[in-house]
């Protein structure tokens, strides 16, 4: 019976402290959040709406044979010959009449820098427009950085933990009380009113869109703040971190006198490195140490979605990296999954469908939410408020003395609720990942990945947890130690976090060893 009751009062204790994180993040970044998240649902068509605003930059003439990449670098080359080709790319779809898009700069003015589309089959101009000034680069910079560069950066990167935040808060205070309501829970009562309905749509949307938003938020914290997220991910994997700086730092060798090699030559020994894949995109070197970094993408049962990297020398056509053998499996989902996750293009349409609704979810959800929170606010508001209070202040009660035995108690219970945590966290990262794949039947990569990168969020955030914990001892060390109740706080935060990246850890390591990394 006493089991029991401990159990509902932890309930009742997790629903109060879920409930304000969730309520006072979503006041605070929801329409920063809800904003990042619809120009992302957008995105999610960028090709589509492009094409369907410019039709005339894409209209191209079908014919064969179909123009190669040195062809199309040549033509512009003549044609524009006082501008520097900074990259040439084609469309990542399998369509054979996708127009060549050739980005052309001026040096000391970036902001004019030009996209001119290449008709494949002719090689004549179907149009060109300033790079910047287009409706999708526009809402590509909206949704990365909200146009402020570095900072919105990290504003944004930071708004995805928020939102994950949010989202698991809001799960936790979904779970119903007993297993029997839980029909009721997942569906809106209609013949309600109006507030019921409201109510009810706020909980179903959260919980149906839940999958699809975690798998957003995951990726868009490592593509926008992955300076943090990657190298945690990639050192537990049992990656090499000399190899990102390998690939940060790469640079040709340069030698007096010797000319760079035609870029026909670098396409061939880009083919000739990755047989099994087609070159989708060329970034030509801007100085004499430059590199060639030329995008691959392999077919495999998922289209063209799985990315690789090659960087040549532009004197010599040696290769300088190769993301399938310098990289380690982790390194290698890292690179070419994240991308394609977090726009939902690795499995065609209905991953796709996912990840717009995941991106709209956000907005509805604030919405949704202020029409809860703002009756309960106005309740809470005091009315007549003269200044003045009544009635006689109630002191408050002393707290107890920390011992030594308490302290070990709240490290054990902390531990042992870790362990359950970290089992929960590993179980629905695995479920969310497959079940955003499951329509295109592409399930393990996803849940896989979506795993990992949650390992990555808890192996951060116990690194937070013992800096504070580090930060408090020695912030106290000269004060006696019944002043020291505030320790109760950050021991139990750094037993939950080991004992969670423990469980994660774990089950990271047993996947890894029997084999299940293969992307």
């Amino acid at each position: 019976m006493k089991k029991k009751t401990d159990a509902i009062r932890w309930a009742k204790h997790q629903k109060r402290w879920f409930g304000k994180w969730h309520t006072y993040l979503g006041i605070i970044a929801g329409i920063v959040v809800s904003f990042i998240a619809a120009t992302g649902s957008l995105l999610v068509f960028q090709d589509e709406i492009d094409r369907a605003l410019n039709p005339g930059l894409f209209h191209t003439l079908e014919g064969k044979p179909k123009l190669a990449f040195h062809e199309v670098f040549d033509i512009m080359k003549r044609s524009y010959p006082a501008r520097q080709i900074s990259s040439i790319s084609l469309s990542e779809k399998d369509d054979l009449c996708d127009a060549y898009i050739v980005m052309l700069s001026t040096k000391g003015e970036p902001g004019k820098a030009i996209e001119a589309f290449i008709d494949p089959y002719n090689g004549k101009l179907c149009g060109k427009r300033i790079y910047r000034s287009s409706f999708v680069k526009i809402l590509n910079e909206l949704h990365a950085n909200l146009m402020l560069s570095l900072p919105g950066k990290i504003i944004v990167g930071l708004s995805t933990l928020v939102l994950l935040i949010l989202t698991i808060s809001g799960l936790r205070l979904w779970i119903p009380q007993k297993w029997k309501q839980l029909k009721s829970v997942l569906t809106v009562r209609f013949n309600g009113s109006w507030k019921r309905q409201n109510y009810d749509w706020h909980n179903a949307i959260g919980f149906y869109t839940a999958p699809f938003v975690i798998v957003l938020c995951l990726t868009g914290f490592c593509m926008n703040l992955g300076i943090l997220g990657a190298p945690v991910l990639m050192k537990v994997g049992g990656e090499d971190l000399g190899v990102i700086k390998k690939l940060i730092q790469t640079k040709s060798h340069y030698i007096k006198g010797i000319a760079p090699l035609p870029l026909k030559d670098i396409l061939y020994r880009a083919t000739k490195e990755m047989p099994d894949a087609r070159v989708i995109s060329v970034l030509l070197p801007t100085d004499s140490a430059g590199s060639f970094a030329l995008q691959m993408h392999a077919r495999s049962k998922i289209g063209w979605a799985k990315r690789d990297a090659v960087l040549i020398d532009q004197y010599s056509g040696k290769i300088l990296f190769n993301s399938r053998k310098d990289f380690q499996q982790i390194g290698k989902a890292y690179l070419g999954w994240v991308q394609p996750l977090h726009y939902g293009n690795f499995g065609g349409m209905p991953t796709k469908i996912f990840a717009f609704v995941g991106g709209l979810s956000p907005l509805l959800l604030m919405i949704s939410g202020l029409i809860i929170w703002w009756p309960r606010y106005n309740k809470q508001k005091p009315k007549n408020f003269s200044g003045t209070t009544t009635g006689p202040l109630k002191e408050p009660e002393p707290r107890k003395v920390p011992t030594i035995k308490s302290y070990r108690q709240t490290w054990f219970k902390a531990c042992k609720q870790g362990s359950g945590y970290g089992l929960w966290i590993a179980l629905i990262s695995l479920v969310t990942g497959a079940i955003y794949g499951l329509p295109s039947k592409v399930i393990i990569e996803p849940a896989l990945l979506t795993f990992y990168l949650v390992t990555s969020i808890v192996m951060l955030n116990f690194a937070v947890a013992l800096i504070t914990l580090v930060l408090v001892l020695s912030a106290k060390g000269i004060v006696s130690f019944r002043s020291r109740l505030d320790i109760f706080g950050s021991v139990r935060y750094f037993a939950l976090s080991l004992s969670i990246s423990v469980v994660c850890l774990s089950l990271f390591f047993v996947l890894y060893k029997c084999g299940i990394t293969e992307f």
